[in-house]
């Protein structure tokens, strides 16, 4: 194992350095033929019903291939690589599971498509009842601008636009709408960029005027990040305590970081629990809005912090019977077992991992409120949920962009589609919740059990839901 695990890393070495070499940026106007989407569109599906873990159950192998022959039979003669894009989106909705990421060819990084000359110097947020929002903007802007609500783009409906960044974007688990929405917004500036790599000008429609912003130079962009004094990056865990209420404040923005290893993570959570001991605080809020997920293992260092009886967190998580061969050389290794030593349809993977969680003596005992909001994701909204069905936690706040029974993750390759230069990040694990139907019996994105919805967000507004959170928290005692 040791061997083939070495020899994999070696092949996905040489597999980079041929994929670099022939690497070029594929652009919005790129004229593809009929010949090269229909190659592509066909092989996308084969390896969709082949390899996604929702088949079998969020959707059947007849449905993708069905969608696909519709696609298909509607392709044009041409078509720009972005028609082509938005062309494929039926294709990828019909898993109605998220981390499905579609992005072209020469992208380092997913969202960041290649190298424009000039970036929209602005960043939006979806607030729910009141359309899109500027929520931050670039230096060499007037601030007054963050808060106002934004409907157009370049003369062009926002509307149209997040329908477009939908394309590049992963979606959420299941049927959340929000959810998608939420990160199409969120990665709209990166779809812009490609979008006018060298337009110099946006123009902004907005509630009252239309105001024309001077875009940024990247080189210029570069310089003022330079220039501008250093501040601590924003830390995974975060703290804050409220001495009215005695009530401890824990924000969690990732489900990442601290260390490659994962080894702080957990022990920087336990710190921050001290401290709330330490302040005698009588409830906590844990603020997971935002929060886009990242390493599994930490969702059950997180519940061990604050469930009050052992949980089964998991059931077995299963790899479909093709997901091997789909892999990338790096996963193969790790997917083997799988694949070599279980029979059946859906195959178990990882036996050995651990499911269940048992409390931590330094845990937290008290009254617990979670924070969720479209921008609630993976990791983060398996939390949510576990802590939801045992009744360990009240939710507040809106619909989270993850699933409330199973999410689609663990382990991701990226598809290569050759004719016309798209990727698709595809995940290969069923990850189960092991959660109670009774709590949550229709939708599958996760619900709070209490709605509060955001404000728009204006310079020095208070966070409406984290008020209410406070208030509840202190009817509570």
């Amino acid at each position: 194992l040791l061997g083939l695990l070495l020899g994999s890393v070696t092949l996905f070495d040489m597999y980079r350095y041929a994929e670099k070499a022939e690497a070029t940026t594929y652009t919005v106007a790129d004229l593809l033929s009929r010949r090269d989407m229909e190659h592509d569109t066909r092989k996308l599906s084969r390896v969709l019903a082949k390899a996604h873990p929702a088949v079998g159950r969020n959707v059947s192998r007849e449905d993708i291939c069905a969608t696909a022959r519709g696609i298909v039979a509607d392709l044009p003669d041409t078509a720009t690589l972005l028609d082509f894009a938005l062309r494929l989106k039926p294709l990828l909705d019909t898993l109605d599971g998220g981390h499905v990421g579609l992005y072209p060819r020469g992208a380092r990084w997913r969202y960041r498509f290649g190298s424009p000359q000039f970036v929209l110097p602005l960043s939006l947020k979806h607030v729910p009842g009141s359309g899109v929002r500027i929520r931050r903007v670039a230096v060499h802007l007037d601030s007054t601008l963050v808060g106002q609500e934004l409907l157009s783009l370049n003369g062009r409906p926002i509307e149209a636009w997040i329908e477009e960044s939908r394309a590049f974007s992963s979606g959420s688990d299941g049927d959340n709408v929000s959810g998608e929405r939420d990160r199409a917004i969120g990665k709209l500036s990166a779809h812009m960029s490609w979008r006018y790599p060298d337009l110099d000008s946006f123009e902004l429609g907005l509630a009252d005027t239309t105001l024309r912003v001077v875009a940024l130079d990247v080189k210029r962009l570069d310089s003022l990040r330079k220039e501008r004094p250093k501040t601590p990056p924003q830390r995974p865990i975060n703290y804050g305590f409220d001495s009215t209420r005695q009530v401890a404040i824990i924000d969690i923005n990732s489900f990442s970081g601290y260390d490659p290893l994962n080894l702080r993570w957990k022990h920087v959570l336990g710190q921050v629990l001290a401290k709330a001991r330490a302040d005698s605080a009588r409830h906590i809020i844990l603020d997971l809005r935002g929060n886009g997920g990242g390493r599994s293992a930490n969702i059950l260092n997180a519940l061990a912090y604050f469930i009050t009886d052992p949980v089964e967190a998991y059931e077995p998580w299963t790899l479909p019977k093709g997901g091997w061969s789909a892999a990338s050389l790096p996963n193969k290794a790790f997917l083997a077992p799988a694949s070599l030593f279980t029979r059946g349809e859906q195959r178990r993977f990882g036996r050995l991992m651990r499911h269940r969680v048992k409390p931590r003596r330094d845990g937290w005992r008290g009254p617990l409120t979670v924070l969720i909001d479209s921008g609630t994701f993976s990791a983060a909204t398996a939390t949510a949920a576990i802590l939801k069905s045992t009744g360990r936690a009240t939710l507040m706040g809106e619909e989270a962009g993850g699933n409330y029974r199973e999410t689609y993750a663990g382990l991701f390759s990226r598809v290569r589609l050759r004719k016309t230069g798209l990727r698709v990040a595809l995940p290969h694990l069923l990850i189960p919740l092991n959660v109670d139907s009774e709590r949550q019996p229709t939708r599958s994105a996760l619900q709070p059990d209490i709605t509060v919805q955001r404000t728009p967000p204006r310079i020095h507004e208070e966070d409406v839901v984290l008020l209410n959170a406070l208030i509840l928290a202190e009817e509570d005692d």
